[in-house]
């Protein structure tokens, strides 16, 4: 295993630790490339947002309180 990832295979290696913790060899070497590289650090920040997003609970819209319409 190369000690520092090119940007390609960091961003797959943080979409699959979304769902899996990979080991911690794999995971200093992505801290490394994410401590040295603004893009991939902006990635992170996007997919992290995104999925704290979609765990968020629903929020449904409030009812509708219009006046009522005059009768003619």
């Amino acid at each position: 295993m190369k000690l520092m990832l090119d940007c390609r295979a960091l961003v797959r290696l943080l979409s699959q630790s979304q769902d899996d913790m990979p080991p911690l060899a794999i995971r200093v070497s992505m801290r490394l490339h994410l401590i040295t590289c603004r893009s991939c650090r902006n990635v992170d920040e996007q997919m992290r947002f995104v999925r704290t997003a979609m765990q968020a609970p629903e929020v449904t819209a409030p009812a509708c309180v219009c006046p009522a319409k005059p009768s003619q």
